[in-house]
This record gives C-alpha cells, structure tokens and sequence, in this order.
C-alpha cells in the first residue's frame, strides 16, 4: 500500500546503513582464518551435503575442495573472498552499477570473470533494503560477486547467493540487538537466584542434596544464554563497542561450565537406571560452602565481561577480566540441510585483552 492508504509502509536503509553493512561484509568475506571467516563457515555447515553440485565441489570459491573428502577447515582458502578486500572496488551513491559478464542485475556487479576485476555496488540500489535486513542481503551480494571473481557464471552465483541467505536467517535469525541483550540480562537474573538458593541451602545443611539440584539448573542456565557458544552471532546481534572482548566472555562461561562440572559432579558412564544416565556427588561437604563461593565470584566474572565487551558504563573495558577452560572446545549444532552438523569453532583458549584473573583453587576429594 502507499502512503495514503491503508497498507503499511517499510522503512528503507539509509546510505549510512548500507555503507556500514558493507563495510561488515567485506570484513566477514575477508577475514584470513577460516574459522572466523562466515562464506567458510557457511561451506562447513552446509557444503558436503548440499545437492548443488557447484556447491559441494566448490571449486570457484574454494579451489581443490571436495564435499566428498575429510575436510579440514584450516583447508578452506579463498583466493576469491581475498580478492574483495584488495581489487578496486566501487561504490556509487545512486543507479546502476554497469552490468558485468552474464550479469542482469545491477545493485553490483564485476568487471570479468577473474581474480583482477574490478568491483562495484550501488548504495543508492541497496537503501531499498529495510534496515533489519541489509547486512544478509548485503552478504548474500559480496558472496555472489566473489564467486564470479572465482570464474563462476550467473547461474553458480546465484545458488551460492541463495543459499547462503537461507543460511543466514535460520543460523542467526534477528539481529537486533535489543533481544539477545535483554534475554541475556534475564538469564543472568535467572542464574543469580538458582545460585544464591545453593547458598542458602549449603548455610543450613551442607549435605542437602538439593544443592546439587540447583548448582546443576544454574549450569543449565549458562549453556542456554542466548548465542554465548557463537562469538560471531554475538558480534553481529550487539553490535559491540568492544568485539574483541567478547572471547573474553565466551570463554569465562566455558570455563565456568566445566569449573562446575568438575566440582559437583562425576558421570558415571556404565551406570543407568532405566535409561537415564546417573550423577552422583563426589565432594565432601566441607569443600561446599568454598566451591559455591568460588563459583558466585566467577559467575560476577562472567556478567562484568558481557558488560565490558559490549562498552557498558557499569563495566569499562578494564573490566573484562581472562578465565580459560582447560581445553579447546568445539560445539556442534544441528547444521541447517541435511543430517551434517555446524561447528561453531570457539574462541582459542587466549586472553584478548583486560585482566588476568586467577579463580581461588579449591581441593576436591572423592566421597
């Protein structure tokens, strides 16, 4: 509907909102280490099992990369993706960029079909694009004129372009920032309560085993907080003064997870009942109190790094303070086609910047 009338109206992106995407976009395309890098990502969730062939075989964007081989993402180097960050690129404030090589649109477009040709988007085509979806579509557009930069036709660019954008939407959804911090604000409240109950319970009676039921629904509550295993969702949702803390944050909730586990509980692999895998308590009731104490102050650790990281005035950058887990981590999510799964590839086991913090070493023995 128009103005006057009774249907609604969509906002389009200003040449600010566009400019900015792109600049993001070609950052995401570009980045050197495929595991940070989204179109690399994007291959590792989606590639082996996708049933376009130019797809699987992505010989245009990723030469010599097989879907049906053993693939290591460290192997995923683009020639292509590299290309965007160092050809010519331009980018006109309104109308059509010149049609390339088998190209019929003209929001951008190359000059060839090769390493060397020059770039071009138009901002001024792109503004039509409503806000809240400008960085997919702006993604989706880097991501087909790479590939034509790899040697690839109109038809292949276009596949690749689609299905990344199906990608995008279903692995990082909303990314207006005001859900994921306020769900994670609630989480954090949420976590506080089960925590601080597992106090309580412990000054009364350090063997009630209702501590343990608390302390576990606590660490349920850290896994769930909203994209805390996706560093990269995280940076694109928040938008954050400080993205280079947020490992800082990812980090500190892993380690936080596994202090816990090791702590308060002991699987017990070859034992279950009824099908239910068996937790019991292997620590002496003395070391309670202490361990609970030692988990309240890195649980305060975790908070002051989400707000560090996204430039909270409660918690400036000298804030963030380093926890590590014991061990790199993978996490592996559903993948969005077919029976694969996504490796989100977590932040290195490195502090990046803020304080050192050693946690309080508390003794465990067995009981």
């Amino acid at each position: 509907g128009g103005q006057s009338g009774g249907g609604g109206i969509v906002a389009n992106s200003t040449t600010t909102d566009v400019n900015a995407a792109l600049d993001l976009a070609i950052k995401l395309a570009t980045e050197p280490d495929p595991a940070k890098n989204i179109f690399a990502q994007f291959w590792m969730a989606n590639g082996k099992v996708n049933n376009i062939p130019d797809i699987q075989n992505p010989e245009h964007l990723f030469p010599g990369v097989r879907g049906d081989q053993a693939m290591d993402i460290s192997r995923l180097q683009s020639p292509a993706l590299m290309a965007i960050g160092k050809n010519k690129l331009t980018r006109i404030p309104s109308g059509d960029c010149l049609l390339g090589p088998g190209e019929t649109t003209t929001d951008a477009s190359v000059s060839a079909y090769s390493l060397n040709a020059d770039i071009c988007f138009s901002i001024g085509n792109l503004s039509r694009i409503p806000p809240t979806d400008i960085l997919r579509q702006v993604l989706g557009l880097v991501l087909h004129e790479a590939v034509h930069l790899g040697g690839a036709g109109e038809d292949e660019a276009r596949a690749w372009q689609q299905q990344f954008i199906e990608y995008f939407g279903i692995r990082f959804g909303d990314i207006s920032r005001g859900s994921v911090e306020t769900e994670t604000i609630k989480a954090f409240s949420h976590a506080k309560d089960l925590i601080e109950t597992a106090k309580t319970l412990a000054g009364k009676n350090k063997s009630d085993p209702q501590i343990y039921a608390f302390v576990g629904k606590f660490n349920e509550q850290l896994a769930l907080l909203p994209d805390v295993f996706d560093p990269l969702a995280l940076e694109l949702k928040l938008k954050p003064v400080h993205p280079e803390l947020i490992d800082n944050y990812t980090n500190a909730v892993l380690a936080l997870i596994e202090k816990i586990k090791m702590k308060f509980e002991m699987p017990i692999d070859i034992v279950n009942v009824r099908g239910i895998r068996v937790v019991i308590s292997f620590m002496s009731p003395e070391l309670v109190v202490d361990s609970l104490d030692d988990i309240d102050v890195t649980y305060n650790v975790v908070v002051g790094n989400f707000q560090a990281f996204l430039g909270d005035s409660k918690a400036p950058y000298s804030a963030s303070k380093c926890i590590l887990p014991s061990r790199d981590l993978t996490i592996e999510m559903p993948a969005t086609q077919g029976d694969g799964v996504m490796l989100m590839n977590l932040p290195p086991r490195k502090c990046k910047g803020g304080a050192i913090l050693e946690s309080k070493p508390v003794e465990v023995e067995a009981h």
